[in-house]
């Protein structure tokens, strides 16, 4: 393999790395969480790093184009090598153009993130089911006014009893919303987790009554890296 190859090879690797390391404050802590790592604030560490890395990513891969379509060719040493050469340069493109789309899909990673941690609708709680008895189904039958009331009241608050709500400090964008949901549901006793980065607040649904704690919670996201606190917390 000549210098000229090695060159433009070294600098599409380096593009590709640099962006990949560019979007690390949100793929990273989200590998670390499924891993059952921690991501210990890189997240803010790569997103201060951003910036330059994107600039690193850039250069190599213009030097690789300019190497490829620009750069003057080595003489060559024989004829075959020359008529080689018109088929070497179509490869290198190849190449290169996959190269450039990695690129771009590693450094656009946190715009397209909030796609990944797109999640369903929260489940329907089997509490608020179970509550009012005779009385929620009567009143479903029009049979007894009052006894609707107090049972839509009970189930209401019997819903409020299994949803925790969180507010979520340290994220840097939506991949770090999914990082701290999926560590959320790893908990014992949460039924599911969904964390808005916009809001930088996190709503867990529990399972039942005896669902996980607050303080479980919330050590959860601080051991993926994150600050914690409940909602209504100072």
């Amino acid at each position: 393999m000549t210098v000229r190859r090695l060159r433009v090879s070294w600098s599409m690797l380096g593009a590709f790395g640099a962006a990949a390391l560019s979007s690390a404050c949100c793929w990273l802590p989200l590998v670390l969480v499924l891993v059952g790592g921690s991501a210990l604030g890189l997240a803010a560490v790569f997103a201060r790093l951003r910036p330059l890395f994107l600039v690193t990513s850039g250069v190599f891969l213009a030097f690789a184009w300019y190497r490829v379509f620009f750069a003057a060719p080595s003489c060559c040493e024989d004829d075959a090598a020359c008529e080689r050469g018109p088929v070497r340069r179509r490869v290198q493109t190849g190449l290169l153009v996959l190269a450039t789309a990695g690129v771009i899909a590693m450094a656009m990673f946190p715009s397209y993130a909030a796609h990944l941690a797109a999640t369903s609708p929260p489940p329907t709680q089997t509490t608020t089911a179970d509550v009012g008895g005779d009385g929620g189904a009567s009143a479903l039958r029009g049979d007894d006014a009052v006894g609707s009331a107090a049972a839509g009241a009970a189930a209401e608050a019997a819903g409020r009893a299994n949803v925790v709500r969180l507010r979520i400090g340290g994220m840097t964008c939506d991949g770090c919303a999914l990082g701290v949901a999926r560590a959320l549901e790893r908990v014992e006793g949460v039924e599911r987790a969904e964390v808005s980065y916009a809001d930088a607040r996190a709503t867990v649904w529990l399972r039942g009554r005896g669902g996980a704690r607050v303080d479980s919670l919330v050590a959860a996201v601080r051991a993926a890296g994150y600050d914690a606190r409940p909602l209504d917390a100072p």
